[in-house]
């Protein structure tokens, strides 16, 4: 009898595992790409496609400044994803 409780108790826990598992992964999918923000598709974002990302970390101009590692006024893919990985770009 009590190898049936502990497997009822197992099982009534699948459901809310599978739960937290698809939420968890309808929040990586949710989580928008460089090329979301590309509009123009040039590979590259501007100034004003960086600043409709939005920022929790100061000014939009500040993080474009952090992130345009070259200083050439665009912050390139590999540039993007080299400070998403925490690290620097050409460092």
């Amino acid at each position: 009898m009590k190898n049936f409780a502990r497997k009822t108790t197992v099982l009534s826990l699948v459901p809310v595992l599978l739960m937290f598992t698809a939420e968890a992964g309808a929040q990586n999918r949710e989580r928008p790409s460089f090329a979301d923000f590309d509009a123009n598709d040039d590979g590259k974002l501007s100034l004003e496609e960086f600043s409709k990302m939005g920022s929790r970390r100061g000014t939009p101009e500040e993080m474009f400044g952090r992130l345009d590692t070259n200083g050439d006024g665009y912050i390139t893919e590999d540039e993007f994803q080299s400070r998403q990985r925490g690290g620097r770009h050409g460092a």
